[in-house]
This record gives structure tokens, C-alpha cells and sequence, in this order.
């Protein structure tokens, strides 16, 4: 190493003289101070736009899986933002989970329990509870108790959760989602075809599509 850094140096003297060496070396130290000053400016930039850096770096990243009608079969615990059953009784028909969260409103509740009724005849086996959102329009409240709901869901011992942010009103959907996001959750929506005269969802139009990434639990 010794021997190449001497041949270095004597080829490179044969190209500039003593004169040049110095101006080269002066323009080199006078490159490092400029660099060192730009260093400590992006450390200073960098420690008061922190926030948004760290946001950046964690923020929601939507693939082409997104939207895809998906496969739902291993699903053993569901929350829904609920506001009428027929599209959750549909879905809970279809997956038989092993527990069930509906967060509804003061408006939805009794149309609620009245699904719980109906799918503890059909689904002994399935365990239903009733969150109530006191302010509707609260998104907070509502991602609060989406959170809960997942934790008692965890606890009943389903291992791949999903949040249908299908129903009630749209800061209920937006803090059920936002609940789902934090935990890592899959969350979906179902669409379907509504029969204005007879005043129903048309039969076999339901298709649950996803709305986060196919990197979560239970999304295949």
C-alpha cells in the first residue's frame, strides 16, 4: 500500500507542480468546510422538520392490491361499523367467524341486537357484542372503541381480524379505518347492487374489496 500511494504521488507530480498541489489542496480543505457547514445545517433542518420526516417515513403506502375483491375465509373476527344488517348478516353468514364487534349508534342499536338475536339462532357457536357510539359523528369516540373492540376480539382468541367499514356514518367508517391502520388490521368494504323497487340488495351483488394492504393478517 505504501509503494502505491509513493507511485500515486510521483505520477501526479509529474502533472502538477508544487504551485498547483497548493491551490488544489487549498480548493480540497475549503470543499471539506463547506461541506461540514452543510452538514450541520441539514442536521439543523432535519431536528426542527422531525415531525414531518418521521411522517413521512411512516405514512400509508396504498398497493395495486388495494380495491381487489378478495378471499375472506380465515377471518375469525370481524368489527363492523354498523348501520343495517343485511349486509353484515351476509358477511358473518359467509365467514362464520368465531366473534363478532358492531359499533352502532343510538339510531342502529336496536336493529343491532336484533341481529345478534337472529345470528345466535343461526351461528350458536359465534360470539356477538354490541359497542355503542354515543356521538356519531365523533371520530375519535369511534376509533377508541374500534380499538377496544379489536382488543376483546384478540382476546376471544380470533388471530385474523378484519374491520367492514361498510356502515353508519362516514366518521364512523373513517374511525374504524384509522383504528384498523394503527393495529395492523385489513380493513374492506362491501358493495352491492340496491333494488330501488323492491327495496332491497339484490341477491349474489355483494362483494367485500379491500381497502389496505394484502400485508396484513388474514389477506390472502
Amino acid at each position: 500500500m505504501t509503494a502505491l500511494l509513493a507511485w500515486l504521488d510521483h505520477y501526479f507530480r509529474t502533472w502538477f507542480d508544487d504551485g498547483q498541489w497548493n491551490t488544489l489542496d487549498r480548493f480540497g480543505i475549503l470543499f471539506g468546510d463547506v461541506a461540514l457547514l452543510l452538514s450541520f445545517a441539514v442536521a439543523i433542518i432535519a431536528w426542527v422538520r422531525r415531525e414531518h420526516i418521521r411522517r413521512w417515513f411512516v405514512r400509508n403506502r396504498y398497493p395495486h392490491s388495494v380495491g381487489q375483491q378478495i378471499h375472506f375465509s380465515d377471518w375469525d373476527g370481524m368489527v363492523f361499523t354498523f348501520s343495517r344488517p343485511e349486509l353484515p348478516q351476509w358477511l358473518l353468514e359467509k365467514v362464520q367467524p368465531r366473534a363478532c364487534v358492531f359499533l352502532a349508534s343510538e339510531q342502529s342499536e336496536d336493529k343491532a341486537r336484533q341481529l345478534v338475536q337472529q345470528l345466535r339462532s343461526r351461528l350458536p357457536d359465534m360470539q356477538c357484542s354490541i359497542e355503542r357510539i354515543q356521538d356519531a359523528d365523533d371520530t375519535g369516540e369511534v376509533k377508541r372503541k374500534a380499538t377496544e373492540a379489536l382488543q376483546w376480539l384478540a382476546k376471544q382468541g380470533a388471530r385474523h381480524r378484519v374491520v367492514d367499514v361498510t356502515g353508519g356514518k362516514v366518521p364512523m367508517s373513517i374511525g374504524a379505518f384509522m383504528a384498523a391502520e394503527e393495529a395492523g388490521i385489513p380493513a374492506i368494504y362491501v358493495t352491492s347492487e340496491y333494488d330501488s323497487k323492491l327495496k332491497r340488495i339484490r341477491p349474489n351483488t355483494q362483494r367485500p374489496l379491500l381497502l389496505t394492504s394484502t400485508e396484513r393478517e388474514g389477506v390472502h
